[in-house]
């Protein structure tokens, strides 16, 4: 979605909205309703990156998304877990009883804008919902504000960037509150479209923990990390456990028809709390990566998923700051593959783009 349309619909809906800028020409929005964050935008008429629901193209439609209760917007989010706990009533009829609690989204956000970052917050109780006692209270804040080229300091940055460009986004996520027992994960969320490869760059690869449907047709467990397809017409999740992985995720797509790698990194603590669950495998847990591929019907896009150790209750943590910064860097193939064996350790996160080797990953 082109900046402009998006800036049309927020305004036509009296939604507040900040504009901060990334990098010398690209911008993002973080917006009130439902704490998000869309783009990035190089330009008023540019395609932002990140998938945005069809639905706000059409002024009739948009408003009745806004004004109902409806989470799947699109752009880059934050929800919070376990969902098996706060989301889920009974775990043996997942999809019939799960339901996504308003105050978690589009919740009840503040926005506070300032010259360079703009302040999200908002204050939540999470009740249990699977008939159990047990309330999580807290205040929620999210800091949103330009990251710095995480090569710059490097001998070859020059090099590097010849035929690249950079801009990226950082946001410091505190959780404060009581919990009376109960622990709660701060659940980041990128939609972007499909039609790229995620790569989850591991100490120890090892294929991930199915949520739904198997993911096996769209994984390729390689021998520094997890490729995936993100077709966008194929339900998967699966769930990668905080022991393997490295706290970095990455996603090779294109942009405005130009090569594109994005990265999150986020703090990865293997000995922190996970209990986010598969519905049918109960006591399975210790996740801090999930992959989501939509089937269609919601909008065939995809999901990058991290997720921060559990503050409050019972996880030891009374108070959780972290930081979880996305960098996206867009040019040519051939340094783009030399940045992401720098970040990532590898650069098969380019399979089957012009000019590199497919990576065989068989049809389901």
């Amino acid at each position: 979605m082109k900046k402009r349309e998006l800036l049309w619909r927020l305004d036509e809906n009296r939604i507040p909205y900040a504009i901060l800028k990334i990098s010398e020409n690209t911008r993002i929005v973080a917006v009130e309703r439902g704490g998000r964050v869309f783009g990035p935008f190089r330009g008023e008429d540019a395609e932002g990156l990140f998938w945005v629901s069809e639905k706000l193209k059409d002024a009739g439609q948009a408003s009745e998304l806004f004004g109902g209760s409806d989470w799947n917007v699109g752009g880059d989010r934050l929800w919070f877990g376990p969902e098996i706990r706060y989301s889920v009533r009974d775990r043996k009829r997942f999809w019939e009883t799960l339901h996504t609690p308003e105050g978690i989204d589009p919740g009840h956000y503040k926005l506070n804008a300032y010259e360079t970052q703009a302040r999200l917050w908002q204050r939540l109780e999470l009740k249990r919902a699977d008939e159990k006692d047990g309330t999580a209270k807290l205040d929620v804040s999210r800091d949103i504000a330009a990251a710095d080229n995480p090569l710059r300091e490097l001998k070859e940055y020059g090099n590097l960037m010849e035929n690249v460009s950079f801009c990226g986004y950082r946001q410091r996520i505190c959780l404060e509150g009581e919990g009376e027992g109960e622990a709660v994960e701060a659940w980041n969320l990128l939609q972007v479209n499909a039609g790229g490869n995620v790569y989850i760059p591991m100490y120890r690869p090892e294929a991930g923990a199915d949520y739904y449907e198997p993911a096996a047709g769209y994984e390729k467990v390689l021998e520094k990390g997890v490729l995936l397809r993100a077709t966008g017409r194929d339900r998967y999740k699966t769930g990668y456990r905080a022991a393997s992985v490295t706290g970095r995720i990455g996603y090779a797509c294109e942009w405005e028809g130009t090569p594109c790698l994005l990265i999150r990194n986020f703090p990865n603590d293997p000995a922190g709390l996970y209990e986010e669950e598969p519905p049918l495998k109960p006591g399975v847990h210790g996740f801090s990566v999930h992959v989501y591929n939509d089937g269609g019907n919601s909008g065939g896009f995809a999901e990058i998923e991290c997720t921060l150790p559990a503050g409050l209750g019972s996880s030891g943590r009374a108070k959780s700051d972290d930081i979880i910064s996305t960098w996206i860097f867009a040019g040519d193939i051939e340094p783009l593959g030399q940045i992401a064996r720098i970040l990532l350790g590898s650069d098969e996160i380019f399979a089957g783009f012009p000019g590199k080797a497919v990576i065989s990953v068989s049809q389901a």
